[in-house]
């Protein structure tokens, strides 16, 4: 629990604030035109960073969880 308080949670609220503050601002349209069936190539490297970057934090807690669990044994 120490590790999702303390590292996981910032990252995670801090994804939440960006992703709140990119809804509002842009409108479904926008967004459709920027990563939707028209968008091509642009668009999926768009939706690939953001997926690679929204799973990160992810990825970085289960390598803790087990070297911390390596170390309790």
């Amino acid at each position: 629990m120490e590790v999702f308080r303390g590292e996981i949670l910032p990252q995670f609220v801090g994804i939440i604030i960006l992703i709140s503050l990119l809804l509002t601002f842009l409108s479904p349209s926008t967004i459709s035109k920027l990563i939707g069936s028209q968008s091509g190539s642009f668009g999926m490297l768009i939706t690939s960073l953001i997926g690679a970057i929204t799973l990160i934090p992810g990825f970085i807690a289960l390598q803790e969880l087990s070297c911390d669990q390596e170390v309790a044994d």
